[in-house]
């Protein structure tokens, strides 16, 4: 898995499940890259919810709503047809997409513990 890039990992997806473009897949990742590089702890502050607690997990619920305005800041008053034409209607439909990729999660853990791990590098 490793040696499959991103792009490719998301077309394979996409050619399993012909639900959702692959312009859906790219935005949910492009949403979960983003809540990564704001922070849940940010991100959570964002939306009013932060308990104070530390963590790295990002829910459901989390990644939907960060979706939702994610989709608002990119396209506007036409986010609702943009994800339409996306297959993406409701929250559920990101769900879908994010559950979808067990194999892309994987990729995004690897990806991610990779960039900690330079992060950590360039730090030291």
């Amino acid at each position: 898995m490793a040696d499959k890039n991103q792009d490719q990992v998301i077309k394979e997806l996409c050619e399993k499940d012909p639900r959702y473009t692959l312009d859906a897949y790219i935005f949910v990742n492009d949403a979960l890259d983003f809540a990564q590089r704001m922070g849940l702890a940010s991100m959570k502050e964002a939306f009013g919810e932060n308990d104070g607690e530390q963590s790295d997990h990002i829910s459901g619920g989390d990644l939907c709503r960060l979706a939702v305005s994610y989709a608002v800041a990119l396209y506007g008053l036409l986010a609702k047809q943009v994800l339409a034409k996306f297959g993406v209607h409701t929250t559920d439909d990101i769900g879908n997409i994010f559950d979808l990729g067990e194999e892309l999660e994987k990729h995004f853990k690897f990806q991610y513990e990779k960039k900690l791990r330079k992060e950590k590098e360039e730090e030291d």
